[in-house]
């Protein structure tokens, strides 16, 4: 039972990460200039050029992904590492811009999560190079990593909610006294 359950998630894997590359390659095609701003935002040179290069690059990744899930796995992990690491030299120094990943899609600006992001999906093409070619799952393999991956993503987006709460919650209301530490 555990290798059609393998194939599951590699198939899977692949498909959802060339959907991923697909939509941002898409998405930043019909908001050129928003995505040129966001990369000049972030300090990356030739910004009109390498956005073109990212979008054709994104769309091959994709498309291979599909057809040869070895090229297009380890094409989506090389950029994936570059990304992040752009990702990650605009936060430590203090950036506060949106990385332009998806476009007008995300216009949120760059995060410890948007690192987060990229190692999760970086995962995604480590389990896609994982297989030579697509194996269509079992319907029982394709059903149980379905429910693995829900169950996953229900989880990230509640440690997100609690994070978020609990900021809220921390913050004093407009004319709410503090007490000092002692009478707590």
């Amino acid at each position: 039972m555990a290798e059609p359950i393998f194939d599951a998630a590699f198939t899977m894997s692949a498909v959802a990460l060339a959907a991923i590359f697909l939509v941002a390659a898409v998405s930043k095609l019909f908001a050129l200039d928003r995505v040129v701003a966001d990369f000049v935002g972030l300090g990356l040179p030739r910004s009109s050029m390498l956005v073109v290069l990212v979008v054709a690059v994104e769309s091959v990744a994709a498309a291979a992904l599909l057809l040869r899930p070895r090229i297009g796995a380890a094409m989506a992990a090389l950029m994936l590492v570059v990304f992040t690491a752009v990702v990650a030299r605009a936060l430590a120094t203090g950036r506060s811009v949106s990385c332009g990943c998806f476009g007008p899609l995300s216009q949120d600006q760059l995060t410890s999560a948007t690192l987060a992001r990229n190692a999760a999906l970086l995962m995604l093409a480590v389990l896609a190079g994982l297989r030579e070619a697509l194996v269509w799952p079992a319907m029982a393999a394709l059903i149980t990593v379905s429910l693995a991956a829900v169950m996953a993503a229900v989880g990230v987006q509640l440690l997100t909610m609690n994070r978020q709460l609990g900021r809220i919650w921390s913050v004093e209301l407009a004319g709410e006294a503090t007490l000092p530490e002692e009478e707590l």
